[in-house]
């Protein structure tokens, strides 16, 4: 889709998360399961969703603490020669600060305010 319409935009909403970042890097590079294919499902999907910058609208009994698994991820992700360095800069953010959230601990704010947060993000151009 992204090659027969290369305007249009595809954004991922992702957890700041490891996991959610290697989700978003499997769409982003493909997998290594998908061989020398990987090329041909890729897209140029863009980052939609909490980032470092979101994390003071989060209140801090919202944050869940990292778990082995995911340093583990966040260390294979930070190992990648192909990871853009503002993705490396919101995984070492998480690990330093030791703790992961969903996009869900918006609901704090109400449950009309995940829409409007990324309605937000969008039309600010706030996604990377």
């Amino acid at each position: 889709m992204s090659r027969t319409f290369p305007d249009i935009k595809i954004l991922g909403l992702v957890d700041w998360n490891p996991a959610g970042l290697a989700i978003l890097c499997t769409f982003k590079y493909g997998s290594i399961g998908m061989g020398l294919e990987a090329y041909r499902y890729a897209c140029n999907i863009k980052w939609l969703g909490l980032r470092k910058d979101d994390l003071t609208a989060i209140p801090e009994e919202s944050f869940i603490p990292l778990k082995p698994k995911d340093l583990q991820i966040a260390k294979s992700l930070t190992s990648s020669e192909i990871l853009q360095d503002n993705y490396k800069e919101e995984l070492a953010v998480m690990v330093q600060s030791g703790k992961k959230a969903e996009i869900e601990a918006l609901y704090f704010h109400g449950y009309d305010f995940l829409g409007k947060y990324l309605a937000n993000q969008i039309v600010q151009v706030n996604y990377i």
